[in-house]
């Protein structure tokens, strides 16, 4: 409510001056999580660490919020003018004059060390820029891929499925011969069908 947005902007009154804090009347204090394509990560400093070009939920707090208001990210510490994926609408259903529901997705961050948030209203001249927000620990994403490509894994799994299969085959072969054809086997097979007849009468005696 607004008593949450009074104690973000004292907390934050020491940092009115850093360069890059936006100095219009859309401003943002503060960001939450609400909700991840995946369980998110989070570094030291507790900023949060979701997945590249997945969609994920975060809401913003701060002032002078419009519907209108338009919400995009930068890798830049100082402007927005090299903004980082697309330019994301806020959720109308959630819209007050102090908290937004966005969804955004972002991609991976390269050689990059995080994500700042950019903002503007949408109302305004085309040709007007995003406001930076600002360097603050609590103003940042940050965003990672998984190990493998989606192609790879089924690959993997698919891989495993055929050699599981493959050898519950021979297992289930072995253990339905007799013991005379375990005897035979192991006389007249191959090294590796002797290898495992062999086992198999040990067992069984």
């Amino acid at each position: 409510g607004n008593a949450d947005v009074h104690q973000i902007r004292r907390a934050l009154s020491g940092t009115e001056g850093v360069p890059g804090r936006g100095s219009g009347s859309l401003q943002v204090y503060g960001l939450r999580l609400e909700r991840a394509y995946k369980d998110p990560e989070f570094d030291d400093n507790g900023i949060p660490d979701v997945l590249a070009y997945k969609p994920h939920q975060i809401r913003l707090f701060g002032e002078g919020f419009t519907p209108s208001m338009l919400v995009t990210f930068t890798a830049g510490k100082e402007h927005c003018l090299l903004p980082a994926g697309n330019i994301f609408h806020v959720d109308s259903d959630s819209f007050s004059n102090t908290t937004v529901v966005l969804t955004f997705t972002l991609p991976p961050l390269g050689d990059e060390e995080t994500y700042y948030i950019c903002v503007k209203d949408g109302s305004d001249e085309p040709s007007k820029v995003f406001i930076h927000q600002g360097t603050d620990i609590w103003l940042q994403v940050k965003t990672h891929e998984t190990l493998l490509p989606m192609w790879a894994s089924i690959l993997i799994i698919l891989f495993c499925i055929c050699f599981s299969s493959l050898f519950s085959g021979l297992n289930l072969g072995l253990m339905s011969m007799d013991k005379t054809e375990l005897k035979i086997l192991c006389n007249t097979g191959t090294a590796r069908e002797r290898k495992y007849a062999q086992v198999r009468i040990r067992k069984l005696f």
